[in-house]
């Protein structure tokens, strides 16, 4: 399966002051839970252990936590309060499809987009990111 990176208005840097506009690797996915379906897309991030959802997107598909305990995780922003839930995910390109039902992090969060991790999502791939050519190609591995 072959995705094309999306573009993003950034504000420019100290680092980088004359860029505006970062790829990036997002897919578009669909998550189900017990209350329905919902398109929408997903940052593929090599630097998660796992992956999350926000509240909005666990509301809509009736996602409840597996348990009461709320645990604490590190991201790249600091420190985020999660439950866990499950929900199938889908990726698909043409006749290619990958689904399984997966653990996330439910987390408070306002981002535009779920993050699939390793955990559950790119531990069933060989991944290849292509900046140049603004593409992540994902090989299912079968597992």
């Amino acid at each position: 399966m072959k995705f094309p990176y999306r573009r993003y208005a950034i504000e420019p840097s100290p680092g980088a002051p004359t860029i505006s506009v970062i790829s990036r690797p997002i897919i578009p996915v669909r998550f189900s839970g017990p209350a329905g379906s919902l398109n929408c897309y997903a940052l593929l991030d090599t630097g998660a252990d796992e992956s999350y959802i926000t509240q909005s997107i666990a509301k809509k598909l009736g996602v409840l936590p597996l348990s009461k305990v709320t645990s604490t995780v590190q991201s790249a922003s600091g420190q985020i309060s999660i439950v866990y839930g499950e929900v199938l995910v889908e990726v698909a390109d043409g006749d290619e499809r990958f689904s399984r039902r997966i653990a996330v992090g439910i987390t408070s969060e306002t981002w535009s987009e779920a993050i699939l991790g390793h955990i559950g999502f790119l531990e069933y791939f060989d991944a290849t990111f292509s900046y140049v050519d603004q593409t992540v190609t994902l090989r299912h591995r079968g597992v």
